[in-house]
C-alpha cells in the first residue's frame, strides 16, 4: 500500500473519531400504517440515545452510544365526559459512561530494584474508571381531547393522528415530523 493510502486511511479513521455528540430518537412502532391501542396500551415509544464520549468529548470511534432515555404515550380510555384519556410519560437519563469506563481495562506497573542479592519488587494497578446511567424522575402528564375524528396532535417530534375508536381502543397513525432518526 502506498505511503499515500496509507496517509487517507488514517485520515479517515480520525476523522471518523470526532463526529460531534448528537442526541439520536428513533420510533419504536410503524409509521404511517392504521395502529390500535386498547385502554392501558402504548401507542408511542420514542427511545432516545447518544454516542458515547471518548476522551476526547467525541463521538466513539466503534458506534457505542449511551441510553438518554424514552418518551411514552399510552392510551388511558375514556372520561365520564366521553373524552379519550392519554398519558405521556417522558424518563431522560444523566450518565458519566466514556469509552474508557466502558472499554477501559485494568493494568499492574511492576518496578524492581536490586539491592545486593535482594530484589524489592512494587506492584500498583490501576483499575479504568466505572461509568453509570441514572434515572431522572419521570415527567408524567394525563391528559384529554374530545372524541371527534379525524384529529391530530403531537409528542416529542411524532404527529399522532386519530381515526377512530371503539368501545376500549383507539385506531391512529404516527409520522415522524423530520422522517426518521434525528
Amino acid at each position: 500500500m502506498s505511503s499515500c493510502r496509507l496517509f487517507i486511511c488514517a485520515l479517515s479513521v480520525v476523522a471518523a473519531g470526532c463526529a460531534p455528540l448528537t442526541m439520536k430518537s428513533q420510533l419504536q412502532q410503524q409509521e404511517n400504517v392504521a395502529l390500535s391501542a386498547s385502554i392501558g396500551s402504548e401507542m408511542l415509544r420514542v427511545t432516545r440515545s447518544s454516542p458515547l464520549p471518548n476522551a476526547f468529548g467525541r463521538a466513539d470511534l466503534f458506534g457505542g452510544t449511551v441510553d438518554r432515555g424514552f418518551v411514552s404515550l399510552r392510551f388511558q380510555g375514556y372520561h365520564t365526559d366521553g373524552s379519550l384519556v392519554f398519558r405521556v410519560v417522558d424518563i431522560e437519563t444523566r450518565s458519566n459512561e466514556t469509552t474508557m469506563s466502558r472499554y477501559g481495562g485494568s493494568h499492574t506497573n511492576i518496578t524492581a530494584q536490586r539491592y545486593g542479592n535482594t530484589v524489592y519488587a512494587t506492584a500498583q494497578t490501576y483499575s479504568a474508571p466505572r461509568g453509570s446511567t441514572t434515572l431522572l424522575s419521570p415527567n408524567s402528564t394525563e391528559f384529554r381531547l374530545p372524541a371527534e375524528f379525524p384529529q391530530e396532535f403531537e409528542i416529542h417530534d411524532v404527529t399522532i393522528k386519530l381515526l377512530g375508536s371503539g368501545p376500549t381502543s383507539v385506531r391512529y397513525k404516527l409520522e415522524r415530523r423530520h422522517g426518521g432518526n434525528q
